[in-house]
């Protein structure tokens, strides 16, 4: 589900949303709450022919390969219990920048549309959490619930060719906004040595971003993870 909304609105949203998803106690453990997992995460995200332009004279969709989308951020897991089987809440945001030149192509490639663009995404997450411990330096988790994708493109100068073929690009241009509602689900296993962990985690999302002339977005692809953090 994709909503097409105003800068002001997406930055109030914005605010909300990390205000929700941010665990209580960061620097200490409550003492009525299991332990609290922080992970910061690296990874990456192949989204493929990810990025769709609609023709609006013959309705042909034509396709974009997007290529890989770095991402950045964290998550945090608070359990509600300590021990070999834990369970809880987590919550957390990614974001991804990237800066191109986007190149569509018709199915029978008798022409293209490209658009030289900067395109900037929030992904926002907040769910129930499972944790496994079989051993003292050694935890597997799964993680799923809500996740709301917010993205901006700039488009900064659009052409076809071959010129006057294709109509797609007179209207698009300047800066868009759009909200992806979804849900998400990850797992990953880490490795804890006083109290520090890395490891790795993946993590796919149903979010998709259509704005009101750039195309839609489609942000399902898996994303694979580095992480490294701490155990509170």
């Amino acid at each position: 589900m994709t909503y097409s909304v105003k800068r002001s609105k997406i930055i109030t949203l914005l605010w909300l949303l990390l205000w929700l998803v941010s665990p209580p106690g960061l620097a200490e453990r409550d003492p009525g709450y299991g332990p609290l997992y922080f992970q910061g995460m690296l990874g990456v995200l192949d989204a493929g022919n990810a990025w769709t332009l609609e023709d609006p004279h013959s309705g042909e969709v034509l396709e974009s390969d997007l290529g890989k989308l770095i991402y950045g951020g964290g998550m945090a897991q608070q359990m509600t219990r300590d021990g070999v089987f834990e369970y809880g809440f987590e919550g957390g945001g990614l974001v991804s920048w990237k800066n191109s030149n986007q190149t569509f192509y018709a199915s029978n490639h008798v022409f293209a549309v490209s658009l030289d663009n900067d395109l900037f995404l929030v992904d926002l997450s907040f769910g129930g959490a499972l944790s496994w411990r079989p051993l003292k330096p050694l935890r597997f988790y799964l993680g799923g619930g809500a996740a709301i994708a917010i993205g901006t493109v700039n488009i900064v100068d659009s052409s076809v060719e071959p010129p006057g073929d294709a109509p797609p690009a007179d209207d698009i241009g300047g800066r868009e906004w759009a909200v992806g509602v979804g849900l998400y689900a990850r797992g990953g296993v880490e490795f804890i040595i006083r109290d520090f962990t890395f490891g790795v985690s993946v993590r796919q999302a149903s979010t998709k971003l259509e704005f009101d002339n750039a195309g839609e977005i489609d942000l399902t692809a898996p994303q694979w993870f580095l992480t490294v953090g701490k155990r509170i």
